[in-house]
């Protein structure tokens, strides 16, 4: 059973977990917001070891990104700077305009301490 850390801020549900996929795993970001009265999964940001990436709409167009070890060694840190100061222009790219301006981007950024620690305080699922 996988660990979740849930923090609210800025309009938007955070769920920090560790995951496993495949033979891949690591700390993953899942963004949620509240879409015509449903949690709707709208970003997701997966530090995997191996294909770290992030989706756009997990849950609908899942359009997926890949990103670089080599161009970016530190998945989490990167992931967090995103959703520090790029919530707005992420939301709208997976096609939630209207959410992207009720959201409380300076909320958001004064969260990412927090959910910082709880990726810290992630330990491996067993696979």
């Amino acid at each position: 059973m996988s660990q979740e850390i849930s923090i609210q801020a800025g309009g938007l549900n955070f769920i920090v977990e560790y995951r496993n996929f495949g033979k891949d795993r690591g700390p993953a970001i899942r963004v949620y917001a509240d879409i015509e009265n449903q949690a709707m999964q709208v970003l997701r940001f997966d530090c995997f070891e191996e294909d770290p990436h992030y989706h756009y709409d997990p849950d609908g167009k899942n359009e997926m990104h890949h990103l670089s070890l080599e161009d970016t060694p530190d998945t989490v840190a990167w992931s967090l700077e995103q959703i520090r100061s790029r919530t707005v222009e992420m939301l709208r790219t997976a096609g939630y305009n209207e959410k992207a301006d009720q959201i409380d981007p300076e909320e958001i950024a004064n969260s990412i301490g927090s959910m910082a620690a709880a990726i810290s305080s992630l330990t491996p699922a067993e696979a």
